[in-house]
């Protein structure tokens, strides 16, 4: 269904884990920090599922395209 790589690099957070952790599941407010994700929807058990719920980007001005798609030969 989807095709995509999940790259990964090392990163240093100032700031205690607690509070780090304390963010990372807050579930609700993901979207004050990530511009993809909205919310995720989890118990944060080891193995569970997490749903993730994002936003679409948009195009820049100018860029998207108004009306129909074009039909296909």
């Amino acid at each position: 269904m989807f095709d995509f790589v999940v790259q990964t690099e090392p990163l240093t957070i100032d700031a205690p884990a607690e509070a780090v952790w304390n963010v990372l599941t807050d579930g609700e407010r993901y979207g004050e920090w990530s511009p993809f994700t909205t919310h995720i929807e989890t118990d944060f058990r080891p193995g569970s599922l997490v749903r993730a719920v994002g936003v679409r980007p948009r195009a820049p001005a100018g860029r998207g395209r108004r009306g129909p798609a074009p039909a296909r030969a």
